[in-house]
């Protein structure tokens, strides 16, 4: 995310899920299921994780603790919806494929709205404010392409880099 910015880890790794949940949804052969499944738990996951640089790069220090509560509380609750929601379709629909359709949906609703509202949240602010790059159009901030022309306003830097040069 410090590399890339966060709408391009967002945008690139909800559509891979995307495309593994549909590829989850359509098989027909349990290790190629149980690949893509992975794939997937690996793809989502990583979108979820971008929620606190977000925090932190759109909210004041002092909003921080709030804003973190209730990005964890929506966290927190989503493993346990999305067994729920599926033992009742499992339950009046005898099959789990449809649980898996309703995954696709759903993440198909996430590509949407990312598409739609989101934006880069990154903002550097050792730059002044003159010495901005220009914005240019919000898509192209969202796939990355942006952040490739602007790769010197990024600062790339490993955090544990930093931290075992200070010692």
């Amino acid at each position: 995310m410090s590399y890339w910015g966060r709408a391009p880890v967002m945008f690139w790794s909800v559509l891979a899920g995307t495309l593994f949940t549909l590829a989850c949804t359509v098989t027909h052969n349990f290790l190629v299921f149980y690949g893509f499944r992975a794939m997937m738990g690996l793809t989502l996951t990583a979108y979820q994780a971008v929620g606190l640089s977000c925090i932190k790069d759109m909210f004041f220090f002092h909003e921080h603790a709030r804003k973190i509560g209730i990005w964890v509380a929506l966290f927190v609750l989503s493993p346990y919806l999305g067994p729920l929601l599926g033992n009742f379709i499992i339950s009046g629909t005898n099959e789990w494929r449809p649980v898996f359709w309703m995954a696709f949906g759903t993440c198909c609703l996430d590509l949407v709205l990312i598409v739609v509202f989101l934006d880069e949240t990154f903002y550097n602010r050792e730059i002044p404010k003159e010495a901005q790059p220009d914005r240019g159009p919000r898509l192209m901030r969202v796939i990355g392409s942006w952040q490739i022309r602007n790769h010197n306003y990024f600062r790339p830097v490993l955090r544990f880099v930093e931290v075992l040069s200070l010692n």
